[in-house]
């Protein structure tokens, strides 16, 4: 099975001009026209890509860069990681900032602890928080 031929510029340019000129006022460029656009990148510069296909800076940004990036993860998705307080400990500043967010939306931030205090700190935290337990 051969492999499918990346589009070219000129091939999509011509696919969004034949778009153009069969629409009706108002409507938005199709997702099949900006995924063959998403396949420009990095083989032709943005300027030439925007130009081209005579679409905004911004359209650029939000339809062919952004869907480029991976979706952020849902909290329920997002791996949980474990390490032990001692490797967090040794990696932080002398009067570090911390932010602890609960499922149930309560935010806990502390600024300018002593270092030697976080450990007994994060360990009461934990044993009370009934969305840590």
């Amino acid at each position: 099975m051969a492999k499918q031929q990346e589009p070219t510029l000129s091939d999509v340019r011509e696919r969004y001009e034949h778009w153009r000129s069969d629409k009706t006022s108002g409507n938005k460029i199709p997702e099949d026209l900006w995924r063959l656009a998403r396949k420009l990148v990095g083989r032709y510069s943005p300027s030439k890509i925007r130009d081209r296909l005579r679409i905004s800076s911004m359209q650029y940004k939000r339809y062919i860069l952004q869907e480029q990036a991976e979706p952020p993860l849902k909290p329920e998705q997002q791996p949980f990681v474990s390490t032990s307080l001692n490797q967090v400990l040794s990696t932080v500043s002398a009067h570090p900032y911390i932010s602890i967010n609960c499922q149930d939306g309560t935010v806990l931030t502390i600024n300018n602890l002593p270092i030697e205090q976080i450990g007994s700190l994060i360990n009461q935290l934990l044993e009370r928080f009934s969305c840590c337990k």
